[in-house]
């Protein structure tokens, strides 16, 4: 089921959520929104929707082409 991700010792949680927060502003702010728009509409859909809906969707984000460069050969 995946109900923990990540665990901490109980005297570090605090730097273990700065990480968490510096990891997520590092993304483009426009990457983030295209996420959590797939996310709430996968939330609002029967899966088969929400697939489909993830399939056919664009969103502009300036630097994906940057930083796609990066996987592959």
């Amino acid at each position: 089921m995946g109900l923990v991700a990540r665990s901490v010792p109980v005297d570090e949680p605090d730097d273990a959520v700065d990480g968490l927060v510096r990891d997520l502003l590092a993304n483009n702010p426009d990457s983030l929104a295209a996420y959590k728009d797939l996310y709430r509409k996968a939330l609002e859909r029967p899966l088969g929707d929400g697939l489909s809906y993830e399939a056919t969707t664009t969103y502009q984000i300036p630097d994906t082409a940057e930083r796609v460069s990066g996987f592959g050969p």
